[in-house]
């Protein structure tokens, strides 16, 4: 079998059988007393380990070695929050399978309210626009485990979708079966809402009717009742088993398997990856990886989400800021009923360090559900620190034939180093309808590899003003509001003594952005036939010296068809005078203002020969802005 062969079977391989137990975990845990206490006591805690050393060939494609322990797929455990890395990943799959102008993790969804139980959702005050999408529910699950983003992405993808995907991918133990919040009560739970999808000018790009039917999946592991008691809806304690039957399961195997795909995604050969493009792999790795406070958009209060809130391994979900900008843990969680498990991908850029590791436990030593009262502070988040941290030494230490390039997961850049920074400064447009234009930007790479930097918003004057590592190049994403997303590039190798640079950029009007995929420059084209039977030339010969009190000839660029339009590159040296946004949000530079047409007509011709784009005359009386063939139709000229 060639090492190439090997390499993916490895990625696909799932543990779906109870595990011979490692030798070399087996004897990482007799030495540690924390970890020795769990593992005697496993009727008790039920705990699961999976261990993943990563080694890396010439080519730098990563070769897995598992270790495992008391893995058994028979063993039930609640996977809670787990459910929401496949739902995140498989949203974006969706929207890409869709394939419908204008439908991406950007566009604005709106869920409506099918049944009592169903909630009806068309507001986020917590994103930039103001509106729920996938993206900004995805932020919130991965990054705070939001329970009502993952509902409505549920609802959004539909049971019979999810399913159908993942037995494709290989993993038909898995069972995502109901929403978060609301809870629906089985009768119903199957009865999915209308979800409508809306561009920026709230005019509907798709619709997905609600759907009633749903063929319920038996659940691998049979009827699974658990516990001795359980706390009803009014908190009194009855003594009645737990029935998971009907709830969320995902083998410890299974969820370590989908995050190793997801990670090493561009690793794998193209049949076997998610259906999603290099932009949503970075953006949900990089993600899964982040801080709350490196958000941007949701913006999460410090004070309340600490850098290791959801970080149980290595940080055991107490440090308030992790300083370390060479240590970062790709993980999801899950907790509840007294399962905890972390599942995760450890990696540190500075040591060459790499390795995963899934664990979960039960921390609910009295057996009774709903209370509330489970041992995750006592007992669980300290074992799962305490294993991740031994693993960690562990690798540290292990030698490898070939050292490791890490950079494709090289999201977050310290830039505390001013001695490296170039200041650079985005000029936008400066009004629109008298107002600076206001949005954020990213920096979506260096060096062609994805990385974090904090969103900032636009001044007063519409300005960005970033500190950006000098010596690397960039490509910013442009989030402003009513325009669609746009990318420019910046290079700071250039800038070899870290002065600051001046960039000058023009957003593009959502409401007019249809009009980008003409190919035709209509405006300047239509100007040249004619109006009312008479070309420009013959308007030219007719009315072209008149005069008339109130009226002037504006040489304009519209700016909101043609991209290569927006820096003006070709104009350069013409006489500019004035750049504006329209309450009709059409950007325009007007280039002269003249008394009589002809005057107006010359300049047109040489913006003609730059190859200047949308250029075109607009008569002007008392204020009120003419097109040509209604200055002919108002009798004005003579």
């Amino acid at each position: 079998m060639s090492k190439r062969v090997y390499i993916i079977l490895s990625f696909l391989f799932n543990f779906c059988f109870s595990q011979n137990n490692s030798p070399l975990l087996a004897s990482l845990i007799s030495g540690d007393p924390i970890l020795k206490n769990i593992i005697d006591k496993k009727e008790t805690y039920k705990p699961q380990i999976i261990y993943t050393q990563i080694d890396r060939d010439k080519n730098n494609d990563p070769i897995f070695t598992d270790h495992t322990y008391l893995l058994d797929s028979t063993n039930y455990f609640y996977c809670a929050s787990l459910v929401k890395l496949p739902c995140s990943i498989l949203a974006l799959e969706k929207l890409n399978e869709l394939n419908i102008n204008g439908l991406n993790k950007h566009t604005y969804m709106f869920t409506d309210k099918t049944i009592a139980c169903q909630t009806a959702v068309n507001k986020d005050t917590s994103s930039a626009s103001g509106y729920p999408s996938i993206e900004h529910y995805i932020k919130k699950m991965v990054l705070i485990s939001d329970n009502s983003s993952y509902s409505r992405v549920f609802e959004f993808l539909n049971p019979k979708y999810i399913h159908k995907k993942l037995n494709a991918y290989g993993y038909p133990q898995v069972r995502i079966v109901h929403r978060f919040d609301p809870i629906c009560k089985p009768e119903v739970n199957h009865i999915m809402n209308q979800v409508r999808f809306f561009d920026p000018n709230l005019e509907l790009v798709y619709k997905q009717d609600a759907d009633p039917k749903f063929t319920s999946l038996p659940n691998p592991l049979g009827t699974i009742i658990l516990g001795q008691d359980i706390y009803n809806k009014k908190k009194k304690l009855v003594s009645e088993k737990k029935d998971f039957t009907y709830s969320n399961y995902i083998p410890l195997s299974n969820i370590h398997s989908i995050l190793k795909r997801l990670l090493f995604h561009n690793h794998l050969p193209e049949k076997n990856r998610f259906n999603i493009t290099h932009s949503d792999w970075a953006f949900l790795v990089k993600h899964i990886g982040m801080y709350p406070r490196e958000a941007g958009y949701p913006r999460y209060d410090p004070k309340k989400f600490d850098d290791s809130f959801k970080k149980y391994f290595i940080y055991g979900n107490k440090v308030k800021v992790i300083d370390s900008d060479t240590l970062r843990v790709f993980n999801m969680i899950g907790y509840s009923y007294g399962f905890l498990v972390d599942c995760a991908y450890i990696v540190n850029y500075k040591t060459k360090t790499e390795f995963m590791l899934s664990a979960v436990l039960y921390t609910n030593s009295r057996n009774s559900f709903g209370s509330g009262s489970y041992e995750y502070e006592s007992i669980g988040i300290p074992y799962l620190k305490e294993l991740s941290t031994e693993i960690y030494k562990l690798e540290a230490k292990r030698r490898k034939t070939y050292e490791p390039d890490l950079s494709e997961f090289d999201f977050y850049r310290n830039t505390s180093d001013t001695s490296k920074i170039t200041k650079v400064t985005i000029h936008g447009n400066i009004t629109v309808n008298g107002n600076p234009s206001t949005g954020n930007i990213v920096v979506k790479s260096v060096n062609k590899h994805f990385l974090y930097y904090p969103e900032v918003a636009a001044d007063k004057e519409g300005k960005f003003t970033l500190n950006l590592l000098a010596g690397e190049e960039y490509e910013f994403e442009f989030n402003v509001k009513d325009s669609p997303p746009q990318v420019i590039d910046i290079n700071t190798k250039k800038n070899k003594d870290n002065d600051s640079i001046n960039v000058y950029v023009d957003f593009m009007s959502a409401r007019l952005e249809k009009m980008i995929k003409t190919k035709q420059d209509s405006l300047f084209l239509a100007m040249l036939k004619v109006y009312n039977k008479i070309s420009l030339r013959q308007f030219s010969e007719k009315y072209g010296t008149q005069k008339l009190e109130g009226l002037t000839f504006k040489v304009q660029i519209g700016a909101y068809k043609f991209i290569e339009n927006f820096n003006y590159n070709s104009v350069a040296g013409m006489p500019i005078i004035i750049r504006e946004t329209f309450d009709d949000y059409i950007t325009r530079f007007t280039m002269g203002n003249y008394a009589t047409y002809n005057e107006a007509y010359e300049l047109l011709g040489r913006l003609k020969e730059t190859k200047a784009k949308d250029a075109f005359i607009l008569a002007v009386y008392n204020g009120k802005r003419l097109y040509l063939n209604e200055l002919i139709e108002s009798g004005l000229l003579k």
